[in-house]
């Protein structure tokens, strides 16, 4: 049996191995993997090779997706219910396979991590080469934002949320564990690199997130590397000073100058923040035609676009926008159950990461929780993966190294 469960673990490793080292670069390839993994686990689980001991982690972490579901027997527009179901299989997938095998060696873990840096770094090389052959380095074309990551098709707030969540990984290890990258120099050459790229893809939300995670790592390692933690923050804020002295990522930065808005005012008077007040003005209005379970899955978009139209928000039923929250998102959909659904995924997962004392997971629940605030994640195929493997990743394999006393 052990050489069994031997066997069967390393499938499922390398096959989320392949899904990690895809993920940044091709969608439909990680989606193919996906399904891969789930039929690597439907025949384990015919031979009777996995344990439900486990259920409960598995029925929490995959709750937004059984929400959803439900919602689709109160929807009248089936068939795009149907899609948005679709794309939010990964919420159903990664908690049943991850939480249904063994536990991972913590090196395991380690190297999986590993894997994602590198695919991530590989990605973002592969967009500035592309960036240079394309511009010559012109910061105000191709070289930052959305031209920079669209040979990947990756959304520039997603792709930052990875980035800070990587950043994380190899800042704060798991108390007791040995760091991610035993090099301080290469450890903190990597994490430039990724602080660099933050930059130059020029997500604010992200950019502030990732500014807090280095300014916490400088206040808890007041040591002996209080001087290299002090050089990284130097680098942080001569980033600040580069982006706005660059003509092209000024104007992304400095274009917030007013958080007052008119709905019916034309795109050109909105800035970033105030299409967000106006999109969850909207969205409260959409709400308060099913509070309790919302309009379903499929109903969500169309009836989000029926207020666009009566309050007259062009910007919204021009640009066909989601609300650009995901608590919003669920409230619309699945109602205010589906909102306490989310919120208690993400204080379960906090619930065990407090009690082994995981501050790595600590700070990606708290990351996801702050971007979700910003972006509607779990509408897109990207960060619907993202959340659905790093959540089952960290909350059913991560373990805590037991003191002496214990």
């Amino acid at each position: 049996m052990r050489v069994k469960f031997s066997i069967i673990l390393d499938i499922f490793f390398w096959a989320l191995a392949s899904i990690i080292a895809v993920f940044p670069f091709s969608l439909k390839a990680c989606n193919l993997l996906i399904l891969v993994l789930a039929g690597v686990w439907v025949i384990c689980a015919i031979l009777k090779q996995i344990s439900f001991i486990r259920w409960q982690g598995v029925v929490v972490l995959s709750s937004v997706f059984i929400a959803w579901s439900i919602s689709l027997l109160y929807s009248h527009d089936i068939s795009s219910g149907v899609y948005a179901l679709e794309k939010k299989i990964p919420l159903l997938i990664f908690p049943l396979v991850l939480g249904t095998i063994p536990q991972f060696e913590t090196r395991k873990l380690n190297y999986l991590i590993r894997i994602a840096l590198l695919s991530a770094l590989s990605a973002l090389f592969y967009c500035c080469i592309h960036a240079m052959l394309k511009t010559n380095l012109n910061p105000g074309g191709s070289f930052y934002w959305t031209p920079l990551v669209d040979p990947i098709d990756f959304h520039p707030a997603y792709l930052g949320l990875y980035l800070n969540i990587l950043s994380v990984c190899i800042l704060f290890p798991l108390a007791g564990h040995e760091p991610l990258i035993k090099n301080k120099f290469l450890l903190y050459f990597i994490y430039l690199l990724l602080l660099v790229s933050q930059f130059l893809i020029s997500s604010k939300i992200q950019i502030i997130l990732g500014g807090m995670i280095l300014i916490f790592h400088f206040a808890i390692s007041f040591n002996k590397k209080v001087v290299l933690s002090l050089f990284m923050l130097l680098i942080f804020l001569f980033s600040i000073l580069y982006t706005q002295s660059s003509s092209g990522i000024k104007e992304r930065f400095g274009h917030v100058t007013t958080l007052s808005y008119n709905l019916t005012d034309s795109g050109s008077h909105f800035n970033e923040l105030t299409i967000r007040f106006a999109l969850a003005e909207c969205s409260f209005h959409t709400i308060k035609k099913s509070p309790l379970i919302g309009v379903g899955a499929g109903d969500a978009p169309s009836e989000l676009l029926k207020t666009f139209y009566e309050l007259d928000y062009k910007v919204g039923y021009l640009d066909q926008q989601n609300p650009h929250n995901e608590y919003l998102s669920q409230f619309i959909a699945v109602g205010t159950l589906g909102f306490i659904i989310l919120l208690f995924t993400l204080c379960f997962q906090a619930s065990k990461a407090f009690q082994i004392k995981d501050y790595t997971h600590i700070g990606i629940i708290l990351l996801f929780g702050v971007s979700f605030i910003f972006e509607s994640m779990l509408e897109r195929q990207k960060g619907i993966v993202m959340f659905a493997l790093v959540s089952a990743l960290f909350y059913f394999h991560r373990r805590r190294i037991p003191k002496a006393s214990d």
